[in-house]
């Protein structure tokens, strides 16, 4: 993917990638890295957000209204 980045089309006779193609990659990456900081809270605030976490407990034995092991819907 790096390779890609720096230019290399990944032909059968073209060979590897060479180190000036990693760095190239290497760069955009950096690049992309960088402005993906700078606009996910600009753009979506919310992805940044930790996920919610429920504070009610349901124990093994205890059954859910929805939950697959009493068929419910």
């Amino acid at each position: 993917m790096v390779a890609r980045l720096g230019g290399f089309l990944g032909r059968k006779c073209d060979g590897g990638p060479g180190t000036q193609t990693l760095w190239l990659g290497l760069q955009r990456l950096d690049d992309i890295t960088e402005m993906w900081k700078i606009s996910m809270p600009v753009l979506a605030p919310h992805a940044l957000d930790p996920p919610l976490v429920s504070s009610i407990n349901v124990g093994k034995d205890k059954l859910v209204k929805g939950d697959a092991r009493n068929n419910t819907p």
